[in-house]
């Protein structure tokens, strides 16, 4: 599958100071700070630039164009293993459309899980760092200064 970018909306000003990825079924979000007004975009992923309903997707994307940096964004209610499923599809779609781009991976949690430091999770992570790419796993609000 392929992606071309251009053809879809950005979801923020191109030097925001501050990017939220929310979804609307619960409370939690990623926080994108851009203090630094770096040229940005955000794209809602699920169902828009990834339409298709039998492949994972993640639920939004944040770029850094000025630093080539890419945060791939799953809010979720519990499901962690789900979430890694997820953003390993988006990975795998997006990175040959972003290639010069570093990969963030960010997993936004609602309820306590015990899957957090499961030997699958702990798999995940590692497979991830082989890749070079950022993981953070956090409850309710993660944030990022991304500038």
């Amino acid at each position: 599958m392929t992606v071309d970018l251009a053809k879809y909306k950005s979801y923020c000003q191109p030097d925001q100071k501050i990017i939220i990825s929310r979804d609307v079924k619960s409370d939690c979000h990623h926080r994108a700070e851009n203090p630094g007004k770096h040229l940005v975009r955000q794209y809602h992923i699920d169902g828009e630039v990834i339409p298709d309903q039998n492949t994972e997707k993640c639920d939004w994307m944040v770029l850094n164009d000025t630093e080539k940096d890419a945060y791939l964004i799953e809010l979720k209610g519990s499901d962690i293993h789900k979430a890694e499923r997820q953003i390993d599809s988006t990975y795998g779609i997006m990175k040959s459309e972003l290639p010069d781009y570093q990969f963030f991976f960010r997993i936004v949690y609602r309820t306590g899980t015990q899957r957090l430091n499961d030997q699958a999770t702990i798999r995940w992570k590692e497979k991830c760092k082989r890749q070079k790419c950022d993981v953070i796993i956090g409850q309710k609000e993660i944030k990022d200064i991304i500038s």
